[in-house]
């Protein structure tokens, strides 16, 4: 088409640098969703190491490609690496159109002027024609009040778009205003969106080979028919994508990334935690620049890498140097681009194995577990109990100490923390000999005065991790953290971390030290509670008859009769008993027989209260006060 221009508008900003496209236009017919994980060194080597491999987990992904020659893939890339240079000058598809700048995100907007006035395929179809054979897949399609836009992914489509500008007339006789420029798309990861994603990719994982094939993951056909723009190659995409994959199929071992227009690797890093075990990885036709944007993935154990099509191998003028540089980040790889390459030279030990999974919690006797059970339940119904927490100095040595720690984040407002920040002395910031002391609190009475001061909470034990870290007949060391929330005013659900050293008493024990630390919960750990919080009501609703555990410690033997247990004194009794009157409206003989029959378990005796109550089992006198 002839290079000139009539009148109008400046295009001075709109075309710009030098013409580039070194791609070929797919015909795919299945969405790109399927990528060749061929062997073009099928009649050779037949004995290399394979790493325990099989064969079908390259089949999963195969695709019909078009079959190329190990010597197409290996060295003839190296030895024409630089005389075959794509032309990026002159026009192609018959024309012979200005230099257009090339998008630094590889996607263009094309804003049409009035095209509101035209139906939506009567235009994609009249572009697409005057612009063919070049093909169009439009995304984003959007409909202003003054304009029409969508988004391409070619960089000759929009060179051809926007040489199109004023030359292609409506049906109503107006000529197109055409405006092509580089975008950046901007697209909100939310529900609705996240729900797409996780159809789309439920289609495209292979569950027996563990594999999942997200090459050219924005074209796929369900995305296209809800007209939803899935750009993988924006970090915020990217990363939701890896959060899915890190919460449903964390075992992934096969990842193709092809196709994707992936330029930046840096929140790539995500990978490592989420997808700790791929080892095959396909990263082939992007956009990568440089071999060191792979450090960001480094701590994968991939056996298998693609990375051709990407401009970073056109700095390599030595296949050896390429393979060095590529072990020197993935020392196991033994296939690269599809070619086997000789065994790697490993001198670290065997590193298969991994350190322990963490555990809510360590008992370093299990005869200890329902000593600590019984503990904190009494413990935590009488802190959380309305009221004075007076009744707790019985649970308190004479000379116990007690001191709390508190930190609130820069900027968090002080009325957060204020009551905790008070008292607390946390030793980096308490500098002043003579408050440490102060601050550090002696005798049973002077503790419980400190606790009354504190704000009164509501204790979730479903969120408890508990350590018994020692366990003797003259020594317990109880470490125990959680969430917890303040009940006289709405503030931030907070955690804690509380050290207790318990000693022998009579025929049980008391607190000789306890040490408190209070921080700002995260919203991650708020997040896992409410979690728990919705899967602990479904499974409530789907077996009310199972009464909900109070302490999540392990569940043990019997423990051995020359071991302590923990009894309620008269006073905890005394308070058990008129909480659950209040709870429940019975009078105090029966809330004390209920209390009594439960062996004084205030949450199995609100339990057996709520059953026999719906099922109309308690008499009319356990309520006449």
């Amino acid at each position: 088409m002839p290079n000139n221009r009539r009148g109008g508008r400046d295009r001075s900003n709109y075309y710009k640098g030098n013409e580039h496209d070194d791609r070929v236009p797919s015909h795919n017919n299945d969405g790109g969703r399927r990528v060749s994980f061929k062997n073009h060194n099928s009649g050779r080597n037949k004995h290399n190491r394979q790493r325990g491999w099989d064969t079908k987990v390259r089949a999963a992904l195969m695709d019909e490609d078009i079959e190329m020659s190990g010597n197409m893939r290996g060295n003839e890339r190296f030895n024409n690496r630089r005389r075959n240079n794509h032309d990026e000058g002159g026009g192609g598809w018959g024309r012979n159109p200005k230099v257009f700048q090339e998008s630094p995100t590889q996607w263009y907007k094309i804003s049409i002027r009035n095209g509101h006035k035209y139906d939506k395929d009567y235009l994609l179809k009249l572009l697409a024609s005057f612009i063919k054979p070049c093909p169009m897949v439009p995304y984003l399609f959007k409909v202003s009040r003054d304009e029409t836009s969508f988004i391409v992914e070619d960089h000759r489509a929009a060179q051809e778009l926007s040489h199109a500008d004023r030359k292609i007339t409506a049906n109503d006789g107006w000529k197109l205003f055409i405006r092509v420029r580089p975008v950046t798309p901007l697209v909100e990861v939310d529900t609705k969106l996240s729900t797409a994603i996780k159809g789309v990719m439920s289609t495209r994982y292979n569950a027996e080979l563990k594999a999942l094939n997200l090459s050219k993951f924005h074209s796929d056909g369900l995305f296209l028919n809800q007209d939803i723009f899935v750009p993988l190659n924006r970090p915020n995409i990217m990363m939701a994508v890896l959060d899915i994959i890190g919460e449903i199929i964390p075992d992934l071992i096969a990842l193709d990334l092809s196709d994707n227009k992936l330029n930046v690797t840096e929140h790539m890093k995500l990978m490592v935690e989420k997808c700790p075990n791929v080892k095959m990885l396909h990263l082939g036709n992007n956009k990568l620049r440089d071999i060191k944007q792979l450090d960001s993935l480094k701590g994968l154990p991939l056996e298998e890498l693609i990375l051709d099509g990407n401009s970073l191998c056109d700095r390599f003028n030595e296949q050896e140097t390429y393979i060095r540089a590529v072990r020197q980040r993935f020392p196991k790889v033994v296939k690269l681009d599809g070619l086997d390459l000789p065994p790697p030279i490993l001198f670290d030990v065997e590193d298969e194995g991994r350190l322990p999974m963490s555990r809510p919690s360590f008992l370093a006797s299990e005869e200890g577990a329902i000593v600590v059970r019984q503990f904190i339940e009494q413990y935590y119904f009488l802190y959380d109990a309305e009221g004075s927490r007076e009744p707790l100095h019985q649970a308190y040595h004479d000379s116990a100490l007690f001191s709390l720690d508190a930190y609130a984040p820069p900027g968090e407002p002080y009325g957060q923390m204020g009551p905790y920040l008070a008292e607390s002395r946390n030793l980096t910031r308490v500098s002043n000999l003579d408050r440490r002391v102060r601050l550090m609190k002696k005798g049973k009475l002077s503790i419980v005065e400190a606790l009354n001061h504190l704000p009164r909470t509501k204790h979730y034990p479903t969120t408890f991790h508990i350590d018994l870290v020692i366990f003797t007949p003259q020594l317990i060391q109880l470490n125990v953290c959680g969430l917890f929330s303040e009940t006289t005013k709405k503030t931030p659900m907070k955690y804690f971390n509380r050290v207790f050293l318990i000693v022998p008493a009579g025929s049980g024990f008391c607190i000789i030290n306890d040490q408190l630390t209070v921080l700002l919960a995260t919203s991650e750990q708020v997040k896992k509670y409410n979690k728990l919080k919705a899967e602990a009501a479904a499974a409530a609703a789907a077996q009310p008859e199972v009464p909900p555990a109070i302490v999540p410690v392990p569940e043990v033997v019997p423990v051995n009769a020359a071991i302590p247990v923990v009894e309620p004194d008269l006073a905890m009794k005394q308070q058990m008993v008129t909480t659950l009157s209040a709870n429940s409206g019975m009078n105090l003989i029966w809330s004390e027989k209920c209390l009594n029959e439960t062996n004084w378990n205030f949450e199995q005796a609100m339990f057996a209260f709520n059953k026999l109550q719906k099922a109309g089992s308690i008499p009319a006198e356990a309520f006449v006060k």
